[in-house]
């Protein structure tokens, strides 16, 4: 599955996300961007009730944590499910958390 980067696509957050074949969002991540901090906050991920526990949501949080090493930012979880993932793969990602 592909994710696509979406920039400034609501009120200051970007998000990486998922289209169906009709165009309906099926997993996504939102996080809102501080540029003079370099930090990502991760608000909310979301993934459609049908593709939950296929790994979704760890593969989104994959793609924010690569865009935050390339851009020499850091994470800060808001959402849940980030705290949770961050947590338990603390070791994987200590680099890019706040």
């Amino acid at each position: 599955m592909k994710f696509l980067f979406e920039s400034n696509y609501k009120d200051g957050q970007d998000r990486f996300v998922h289209y169906t074949e009709d165009d309906k969002v099926d997993a996504q991540v939102d996080f809102t961007p501080d540029d003079d901090k370099k930090t990502y906050t991760i608000d909310s991920t979301v993934v459609d009730p049908s593709l939950r526990g296929k790994g979704l949501g760890g593969y989104l949080m994959l793609e924010v944590a690569n865009h935050a090493r390339k851009n020499d930012y850091k994470i800060i979880n808001v959402c849940p499910y980030a705290v949770k993932f961050f947590d338990k793969h603390h070791e994987k990602y200590s680099d890019v958390l706040k």
